[in-house]
């Protein structure tokens, strides 16, 4: 039988090993997210954390519902950039597939003809807190 200090620096490892895989796993997902330049206005760190907390859930119900199947969540990279239009500011959200070359995200938001569910799009509104325009690309 194990002792209790034994189990104490179990608990405590475990713990430790838990809060070093959250904080892995939270950088590697915020290298996904990649801001481009030119924008006509920057979104601030809590519109980009709640944007970020419901686009996954809000475009893999979209994409069933138009019959699509998408790729893993984890294999898409993400360009963003705020944007106006009529007065209204947005978010321009971009997806693309991981295996894309990343140089240059951060200069210019690469559209993508054909590509199928590798490649999408979708605008966000930080104030209302709700996405529109999603646009998943065909197939050639």
């Amino acid at each position: 039988m194990l002792s209790e200090d034994m189990k104490t620096k179990i608990v405590k490892a475990l713990v430790w090993l838990a809060l070093s895989l959250a904080v892995i796993m939270s950088v590697n997902a915020d290298e996904r997210w990649i801001k481009v330049a030119g924008s006509n206005w920057d979104p601030n760190p809590k519109m980009l954390a709640d944007l970020k907390g419901q686009i996954e859930r809000y475009v893999k119900s979209q994409a069933k519902a138009q019959g699509r199947e998408l790729k893993r969540w984890q294999e898409y990279i993400f360009q963003y950039q705020g944007q106006k239009e009529k007065g209204m500011k947005y978010i321009f959200i971009n997806a693309l597939c991981e295996q894309r070359d990343r140089q240059g995200l951060d200069k210019k938001i690469v559209i993508i003809f054909d590509g199928g569910t590798c490649y999408f799009n979708v605008k966000y509104d930080p104030g209302q807190k709700v996405f529109f325009d999603l646009f998943i690309n065909g197939e050639a």
